[in-house]
């Protein structure tokens, strides 16, 4: 999360577009200086970039979330992306760059595509029930200072267990 989020304030820090708003009356070395600034920023943005795909294919390598082949993916992406930095004038962080949006792209596709195990309702026996539903009372009302104000059709307002727990008809 925090490298999606450094990601962003990294590239989005906007000095090359602020001096295209001027550029009638930029001096040419500023506005080299602010596209150099600007190239400076990506580049770090990649480190952080190759951080968050690194460990998330490790993540989906070790738990098997995923096919692990798509955990390693991340993981060459991200080493790639961080090792980029090193050599950050030439276009070389280009192949790790593609595939990371590669990655990206079949992380989306199989989980829209994946089918989720379909959960079976709990049945719970009546006693069950009564002790389940007297917990949350307690919980909610702290029925251990005081008294509960709340209509109780489960035993404690005086019913017996016995007429709680027969059939209804």
């Amino acid at each position: 999360m925090g490298s999606g989020v450094l990601f962003v304030a990294l590239v989005l820090s906007g000095n090359e577009v602020a001096a295209a708003f001027h550029a009638d009356d930029l001096d040419p070395q500023i506005a080299r200086y602010a596209f150099d600034e600007g190239q400076a920023a990506f580049a770090n943005a990649r480190v952080a970039l190759g951080s968050f795909a690194g460990c998330c294919g490790w993540v989906i390598a070790s738990t098997r979330f995923l096919p692990r082949w798509v955990g390693w993916l991340a993981i060459a992406s991200g080493v790639g992306l961080a090792l980029s930095r090193i050599s950050w004038t030439r276009n070389i962080w280009l192949l790790p760059y593609l595939m990371f949006w590669l990655w990206v792209i079949t992380v989306a596709v199989l989980l829209l595509r994946r089918k989720l195990p379909r959960r079976r309702p709990v049945r719970l026996n009546p006693v069950q029930f009564w002790f389940i539903s007297l917990r949350a009372c307690r919980r909610r009302h702290d029925l251990g200072k005081g008294s509960c104000s709340c209509p109780m059709p489960f035993g404690l307002t005086g019913e017996p267990l016995s007429e709680m727990l027969a059939p209804s008809t």
